[in-house]
């Protein structure tokens, strides 16, 4: 019997074996659930973009950026 072959470590120091990646593509093909992720603190929940962004009060740029000073 051949010995497994493995491509490095994970962090926790797992081997990467073609066992653990096809684990790891089963569980992508059948996708996360997204709250329990929120709920378990393993994701975080970005706020939606604004739609209108024209709308936007803040100043922007108002020229090329300008270097500091030079220190002498």
């Amino acid at each position: 019997m051949e010995p497994k072959k493995t491509y490095g470590e994970t962090i926790k120091g797992e081997p990467i074996t073609d066992e653990f990646i096809e684990k790891l593509v089963r569980e992508a093909e059948e996708g996360w659930d997204v709250e329990e992720l929120i709920r378990q603190g393993k994701a975080v929940a970005i706020p939606p973009l604004k739609q209108d962004v024209a709308s936007d009060d803040r100043p922007g740029p108002t020229g090329p950026a300008q270097r500091p000073p030079r220190r002498r």
